[in-house]
């Protein structure tokens, strides 16, 4: 609650208080609570879990403060930005669909904090038999789609240079302790398969 209450909060001063900016908040409170609930109920085998848990959220809201703080300035140019809005928010659609498709694929295994148990699957079905990391590819749309469809540039950059290296640090560090875990299984699943967006990485 206090996690949801205080990431709304920084969006609306970083909006300054527009109805825009206001819904923002709206969303990224709601969010953000139900992210802090999920990782409240996780048990890790990892004591204080992993650094990126905290800055893979942070760098996030980076992302949708640079948003506010675009929305707040005045960036969309009315009627003439419609079309980006539109194709923004089916990006982000889309991106949400993917993201669910990925949650139902790991089922239990689906956890917010970086964490391998010991009765956890190797999950090769749904959107993973393409992609090792969909919820994260999910999450690069939904920011990309964000900063389209408010027309954000600023948010266009710090998802590029701030929430991409990050998310690119917790990639590496979770596919290690995958391998280390599932061995040469994971080895197999990784030479055929893309890191984060088909055909590309």
């Amino acid at each position: 609650m206090l996690a949801g209450a205080g990431a709304a909060s920084v969006i609306v001063v970083a909006g300054d208080a527009t109805p825009l900016a206001c819904m923002l908040a709206t969303i990224t409170g709601i969010a953000f609570g139900d992210l802090a609930r999920r990782a409240r109920r996780e048990h890790t085998t990892t004591t204080g879990g992993d650094v990126t848990d905290l800055a893979g959220s942070l760098a996030f809201l980076a992302v949708l403060i640079a948003a506010a703080f675009d929305v707040g300035r005045g960036s969309m140019r009315w009627p003439i930005d419609w079309l980006g809005v539109g194709f923004g928010l089916a990006v982000i659609t889309l991106a949400m669909l993917l993201r669910q498709a990925a949650v139902r694929a790991l089922g239990a295994s689906f956890v917010v904090r970086l964490d391998v148990t010991a009765t956890q699957r190797l999950v090769d079905g749904g959107p993973y038999r393409w992609i090792r990391h969909p919820n994260y590819s999910a999450l690069l749309a939904v920011a990309l789609g964000t900063a389209l469809s408010l027309s954000s540039p600023l948010a266009a950059v710090v998802t590029v240079t701030v929430w991409l290296p990050v998310t690119m640090l917790r990639m590496a560090r979770e596919e290690r302790m995958l391998l280390a875990h599932f061995g040469e299984r994971y080895e197999q699943y990784r030479r055929r398969s893309w890191r984060l967006v088909p055909g590309v990485y």
